[in-house]
């Protein structure tokens, strides 16, 4: 739904979207505060269009809060795909630690801490910093599980009934298994 033909239906409905009373969402659309006061709830009541627009610019709020699969995906392989060399380069003066907004993988970026430290005369400072990645194998091991690169656990069933031995219910039990190689005798049950 494009924007409320009636400028000042809009102007109420993004005021009751902002989370205004009726009466304050009226009177910043331009009504006056005692009509507002006698009027608003009824309005409202009646005009569907501005409550069709609250709910509309809610939905989209929500919806532009939420990832998509696509935007997940892409904000994993960045993370498993970050190298510390991303961030640290050396110069003639040292080591040099570059993080921005624009930096290339700067959602892998975990934690930053940066502290001086000082020579034992006190004369000498340093500053070190420790950067932190987010773990790049839990990355891949949530994109897998995305993909479904992940195989559903095997699941073996076992129905014991009355009068079964357990030998011969452990022995169907493991021919069930992969890899399983019977015994050459049977398996007896003990007692």
């Amino acid at each position: 739904m494009p924007p409320l033909k009636n400028h000042r239906h809009e102007k109420i409905a993004l005021g009751l979207f902002k989370g205004l009373s009726q009466q304050d969402a009226f009177i910043q659309a331009g009504y006056n505060e005692k009509w507002a006061r006698s009027s608003a709830s009824h309005t409202l009541s009646t005009n569907l269009n501005i409550k069709e627009r609250v709910r509309e610019l809610h939905t989209k709020a929500a919806s532009a809060a939420v990832m998509t699969v696509q935007r997940r995906k892409e904000r994993l392989s960045e993370i498993a795909e970050a190298r510390i060399s991303d961030f640290v380069s050396c110069d003639e003066h040292g080591t040099h630690i570059k993080i921005g907004i624009e930096s290339a993988h700067s959602a892998a970026i975990s934690e930053v801490k940066t502290r001086k430290e000082y020579s034992d005369q006190g004369a000498t400072e340093a500053e070190m910093t420790r950067l932190k990645l987010h773990d790049p194998v839990r990355s891949i091991a949530e994109l897998n599980k995305m993909e479904g690169e992940y195989s559903p656990a095997n699941v073996l069933k076992v129905e014991l009934e009355p009068g079964d031995e357990l030998g011969k219910v452990l022995e169907n039990l493991l021919r069930g298994l992969r890899g399983y190689t019977p015994p050459d005798e049977p398996i007896e049950p003990t007692e």
